[in-house]
């Protein structure tokens, strides 16, 4: 098992991935909910393919990661301030 985590821009699109993936997955190893800034999955490699086929048939912006969301977020931040593109305070 590995857990994968999927940026989204909406909560609507995250419940629909949560939605496809519960039909699939074994809810007594596998996990897909809701976590701070997208989805988090925990599975096997197969379902995680069928996850990347999901999201490559929609229209939607994404990025599948084994980063948490928060911590790519606040890379992408640093990375901003180290080009003093944003300042801090």
């Amino acid at each position: 098992m590995i857990t994968y985590y999927i940026r989204l821009l909406t909560y609507e699109q995250a419940c629909q991935l949560i939605s496809y993936m519960r039909d699939l997955i074994d809810d007594a190893t596998e996990y897909c909910h809701i976590t701070v800034g997208g989805v988090s999955l925990t599975t096997t490699d197969g379902h995680q393919i069928i996850a990347l086929e999901y999201l490559t048939d929609t229209d939607w912006r994404w990025e599948m990661t084994s980063k948490h969301p928060t911590q790519v977020t606040d890379e992408i931040v640093q990375q901003l301030k180290d080009d003093n593109i944003i300042q801090s305070n």
